[in-house]
Parts: C-alpha cells; sequence; structure tokens
C-alpha cells in the first residue's frame, strides 16, 4: 500500500475500493526498497464507488470553475491505463463524469510528487462561469446583427492543466484548443458559427438576387413578346388598311372607267338615232 500511494497520491483522499492488475520491473536500493525511477510497466486501475474528498487539485478546481461540486468527485467504475516511464506514472486518457459534466484526463504523476495533467471539461453551458457565458452572448449578438440568432452550443469546451507540487498544484484554465491539444478553441467556434451564419445569409441574399433576376427576365420577356404582338398587329393592320385603300382606289378608278365606256356608248347610240330621224 505504501508503494500505491506512491504511484497515486490520491488515493490518500479516497474512499471506497478498487482493484489493480499490474506489471512491472525495477531495481531494489540497498535498503531493499524500490526505486522507483527504476520502475517500468504498467497496468489498469479499476474503481468501485470511489469518492475523492479534500484533495488540493479538486479544491482549487471548484474554485477555478467556479462550482463547489468540484470538490468531490464520485470516480465509479472506471478503468484507468497506466504505465510506468523515467520515474513516473503516467496515465492514458479516461472519462470522468461529474454530473452532467464529462472530463476526458490524461497527464502524469512522478514519485517526487509532482504532476502534470489535463482535464478536457465538456461543460453545460448553464453550470460554466459567468465569464464564458458572457463571451458566447457577446458572440451570440453579433451574430444576429446579420438577421439570424445562433445558438453556440449547449456545452463548453474548457481545457484545464495542472501542474505542480500535489500538496498545490497550479492550474490553468483555458478555452479548448489553447493547450496545444489541436481542436478549437471556444472563440473559434464562435467565430466559425459566425462564419457559417454569415454564409447562410449570404447564400439567401444569393438566392434572393436570382429570383429578383429571374422575375425581372420573364417581366421583361413578356413586355417584349407583348411588344412584338402589338408591332404585328399594327404592321398587318397598316397592311390591311394599305390594301385595303389600293382597292378602293382601283375599283373607283374601274368604275370611273366603266361610265366613261358607258357614256361614250350612250353618246354614239344617241348620234346614231338622230341620223335614222332624219
Amino acid at each position: 500500500f505504501n508503494t500505491v500511494e506512491k504511484m497515486a497520491p490520491i488515493a490518500q483522499h479516497a474512499k471506497g475500493s478498487f482493484s489493480t492488475a499490474l506489471s512491472l520491473k525495477g531495481a531494489m536500493t540497498k535498503n531493499m526498497d524500490l526505486d522507483f525511477n527504476s520502475l517500468t510497466g504498467g497496468g489498469d486501475l479499476l474503481t468501485e464507488n470511489l469518492v475523492i474528498e479534500d484533495h488540493p487539485l479538486f479544491d482549487k478546481l471548484s474554485t477555478a470553475l467556479k462550482n463547489p461540486k468540484y470538490k468531490k468527485i464520485r470516480a465509479e467504475d472506471l478503468k484507468i491505463k497506466y504505465e510506468f516511464k523515467d520515474g513516473k506514472v503516467y496515465v492514458k486518457p479516461f472519462e470522468l463524469k461529474i454530473g452532467n459534466t464529462t472530463a476526458q484526463v490524461h497527464g502524469w504523476n512522478s514519485f517526487e510528487q509532482t504532476l502534470e495533467y489535463t482535464f478536457e471539461f465538456k461543460i453545460p453551458r448553464e453550470e460554466f462561469g459567468g465569464e464564458a457565458n458572457a463571451l458566447l452572448s457577446s458572440l451570440e449578438s453579433q451574430a444576429s446583427q446579420f438577421g439570424a440568432k445562433v445558438a453556440l452550443g449547449k456545452y463548453v469546451l474548457v481545457d484545464v492543466i495542472a501542474s505542480g507540487p500535489m500538496s498545490d498544484p497550479n492550474l490553468k484554465v483555458m478555452p479548448k484548443g489553447m493547450s496545444g491539444e489541436g481542436d478549437k478553441s471556444v472563440k473559434d467556434q464562435a467565430v466559425d458559427a459566425v462564419k457559417e451564419v454569415v454564409k447562410e445569409k449570404v447564400d439567401e441574399l444569393k438566392n434572393k438576387a436570382k429570383e429578383e433576376a429571374d422575375r425581372l427576365k420573364k417581366e421583361a420577356e413578356e413586355k417584349a413578346r407583348a411588344e412584338a404582338d402589338r408591332l404585328r398587329k399594327f404592321a398587318e393592320a397598316k397592311a390591311q388598311a394599305e390594301i385595303n385603300r389600293q382597292k378602293a382606289a382601283l375599283k373607283a378608278k374601274a368604275d370611273a372607267e366603266k361610265k366613261k365606256q358607258e357614256d361614250a356608248l350612250k353618246n354614239k347610240a344617241k348620234e346614231a338615232l338622230k341620223g335614222w330621224g332624219r
């Protein structure tokens, strides 16, 4: 158990049960104690109804995230893989649930009672501190200026880096991605959300512009067809009027010529009748 406390000092602040299967190699000191810096190997740690309380790390975590629930951690049914290397116990990533909050935890602690752990928190927005909510609310307000309301998600992603002596670790709290893990920060997520709103608004304006262009094109085509029909009918009417005028003129000329011939025949007939009367 002294070895366990050396490997996992947090055990001093834990209540409940755990089991572990491990394989290790290492040298002994002159006093027949383990030389922890020489250890190699690893194993699995299983927990059952384990409660961690009054630990400096989680007390500070509670203060940093402004939520008292982090003071008392229930580590139920965890399976944690670890290995020994270079005088340290390296803990591979595992998921820790704290109420509605989840955290991916990984890092190391040394046999010299120092540690460096990263907690990748996924915190429900309503449980997070006011500062992050103020940032998100501000970004939502900016997004609304583009004509739409947008929610940046139910969760806030935060990294907490704990390092230093186990009895008094230092905590650094930052938006996701700022710790070099490669994921996007809260700000980046918000910027992406705003960009998406802008893109949607631009697409909407493009669609409206296309619809308006199509409408104007259709109106112009209809007006052009109507004008063409009007000009065709006007030309047809004018041509028909000219045809009618020419027909009338020809008829008048023909009537005049016919009358002239009739008058000439009548005059000849009269002259002939005069000769008969003598």
